[in-house]
Formats: structure tokens, C-alpha cells, sequence
């Protein structure tokens, strides 16, 4: 049926054709249209490569940090504060750095990747204009069987640039940290359920008696 459709407007085409010829025009298929210089350069700019992470020293690792849609000058590691939380520690130093090409009063997600060696749980930023430290409820996910990535959203002008400006320019002052009364909670969590002190019961999975420790 569908070959019988393209036949028959085949054959349209062919007496449309001849009816011009026979009355002195001409038809030709119009060509397809090209794509307008603007349309291509609109084109070209969505395929822009995201900006490169800039690398800081951590241990004897290589850590990153990337900015979505802009860019991150280069990091200072200093001495980590002495003022934290007694369960608060920042194991690779505060970084200082400028997140640059941000657009004014608008907020920038920041990606930490790390070695997963690091058991990280959260970022750590000082308010602006005060020495509190703050958490910035950061979300902390396996890149892959060796990474970890540490993300986070700053604004420009917000409670944690430390330049207190919304002037596309970001200064962060802070770190990665290991929480280590949250870290206990999940490792005490995982590890009190229930166990087998006995034999499996026969053709199950159950056990005649569980304990928990």
C-alpha cells in the first residue's frame, strides 16, 4: 500500500510537470535551505567544552575544582582553622580561591572531585565578614571506584563570598571536611543489625536465633 501512495504521487508529479512544460514554465524542486551564519554561530557556542577544573594539591593527591558556566582561579591551601567544631576536621587544608565570569547575585554550583580515600561528608565555608564556619549541606557522591565528588552551591554577594559583593566575582574561603560524629552515626547504624548465632534454619535464609551487636 505504501509503495502504491509513492507511485501514485510519483505520477502527480510527472503530469504536473508536463502541464507546465506544455504552457511554457518550468518547475523545479527549490533546494534546501541553508543555515543562516547567525543560526551556525548559535550552533558552535552550544558546543563550547565546560570550563577546565583547576587542580590543588591535597596529600600526596591531586585534587579538582570545576565551576558550572565559570571559572576557577587558582587555589592557595593554607592551614586548616583551629576553630572548627571539636567533631569537624579539614584533612586537605582551607582552600582559597575566586570563582570569576559568574553572572551578578547569581548563585554557581562547584564540583570538589577527591580521592574517595578521603571519606569526605560535606563542604565547610566562612561567612562573610564574620570567623563562622558554616556547612554548605554539600552532596557527596562517588565519581567512580577511586573519586569522590564533594558538590555545592555559592552566590555571588551571598552570605558565604567572602568579598560580600555581587559583582561576578566569587571568593571562597573554606574546605572539604570529614564529620566524624555523622561518620560514627552511619558506621554504629550499619553495623547494629540483626546476626546469626546459630545455623541458617534448613532451606531458608532465616536464622533460629538472631543477636544484635
Amino acid at each position: 500500500m505504501y509503495a502504491s501512495s509513492r507511485l501514485h504521487t510519483r505520477s502527480l508529479r510527472v503530469a504536473f510537470a508536463a502541464a507546465l512544460t506544455l504552457a511554457g514554465m518550468h518547475w523545479t524542486v527549490p533546494a534546501p535551505a541553508q543555515a543562516s551564519a547567525p543560526a551556525a554561530a548559535q550552533k558552535a557556542a552550544l558546543q563550547i567544552a565546560p570550563p577546565a577544573p583547576t587542580a590543588f594539591a591535597c596529600a600526596e593527591y591531586t585534587c579538582t575544582i570545576t565551576a558550572v558556566g565559570a571559572t576557577v582561579g587558582p587555589i592557595t591551601v593554607t592551614q586548616a582553622p583551629l576553630d572548627l567544631a571539636l567533631n569537624i576536621t579539614m584533612p586537605m587544608g582551607q582552600l582559597n580561591f575566586n570563582v570569576t565570569g559568574v553572572s551578578a547575585g547569581s548563585a554557581v554550583t562547584l564540583y570538589v572531585d577527591t580521592p574517595s580515600a578521603a571519606h569526605l561528608s560535606d563542604f565547610y565555608a566562612l561567612t562573610s565578614g564574620s570567623s563562622a564556619w558554616q556547612s554548605q549541606s554539600a552532596s557527596v557522591a562517588a565519581l567512580d571506584a577511586t573519586r569522590t565528588r564533594v558538590a555545592f552551591a555559592i552566590t555571588d554577594g551571598g552570605a558565604f563570598d567572602a568579598d560580600g559583593a555581587a559583582n561576578g566575582s566569587i571568593s571562597v574561603v573554606g574546605g572539604p571536611v570529614i564529620d566524624y560524629f555523622n561518620m560514627y552515626v552511619r558506621m554504629y547504624v550499619s553495623d547494629v543489625r540483626p546476626r546469626c548465632t546459630s545455623a541458617k534454619i534448613p532451606g531458608t535464609s532465616a536464622c533460629s536465633r538472631r543477636k544484635f551487636w
